[in-house]
């Protein structure tokens, strides 16, 4: 199974489901837990920390595309 959870930017929901995932550890479940904007960042190096919402659409489509890509493939 697989949930994906989106949000405004700013809405705290990396530690949230950190914390999620974290409570399913206690309980003995896995919860992976991946983070959409990180895997973006590290997929364009060349982008500063904050910045990633000003680059042009088509970038940041390919950019967001190629995270969803990862995370299907896991």
């Amino acid at each position: 199974m697989r949930a994906i959870i989106t949000g405004q930017v700013g809405m705290d929901k990396k530690p949230y489901l950190d914390g999620v995932a974290r409570f399913a550890g206690q309980q003995g479940e896995s919860v992976p837990v991946a983070h959409v904007g990180d895997m973006m960042y590290r997929e364009a190096r060349d982008v500063r920390p904050g910045r990633i919402l000003d680059l042009p659409i088509s970038r940041l489509d390919s950019l967001r595309r190629a995270a969803f890509k990862d995370i299907i493939a896991d």
